[in-house]
């Protein structure tokens, strides 16, 4: 993680994944900040694979219409930007309002991916070049075209 054995952002002994994700003082602070589905509430007791698993597999819907999942998933890898962040640029602040930071990113993620998934597939246009006719020059473009 980084040259000391210790968490960069709040001094405890050992740093590793499910510290920074889970334990650190700022990973705690988010998470109970955070609207956790009453089935997971009980579930920082289990070690982080189970954890992690009960979490990914939570499609209880949450703020903005977000699948706990995603909002999981996000917040760890806020988290870990963030502890990143912090280590790598000294003048990084945590931010006074992470939950809705992450609430929106996982949000905007939601929508567009959802968005994709009901456009109808395009067929596809077979286009190739052709000669010109006999007396003209023809330049090559990046082939760009319209309609």
């Amino acid at each position: 993680m980084t040259l000391h054995a210790n968490c960069y952002i709040c001094g405890a002994p050992v740093e590793n994944v499910d510290h920074i994700v889970r334990n650190c003082l700022i990973a705690s602070l988010i998470w109970r900040q955070s609207s956790l589905p009453v089935s997971l509430n009980l579930s920082q007791d289990d070690n982080m694979i189970t954890w992690a698993g009960k979490n990914l597999h939570n499609y209880t819907l949450m703020g903005y219409g977000v699948v706990w999942s995603t909002l999981f998933a996000f917040t760890c890898w806020f988290l870990w930007k963030w502890r990143n962040k912090k280590i790598f640029d000294p003048g990084f602040v945590f931010p006074s309002n992470p939950n809705y930071i992450i609430l929106l990113a996982a949000a905007d993620w939601q929508h567009v991916n959802t968005d994709l998934a009901h456009k109808p597939i395009r067929s596809p246009a077979t286009l190739s070049w052709q000669y010109p006719a006999a007396g003209v020059t023809k330049i090559n473009t990046d082939g760009c075209r319209s309609g």
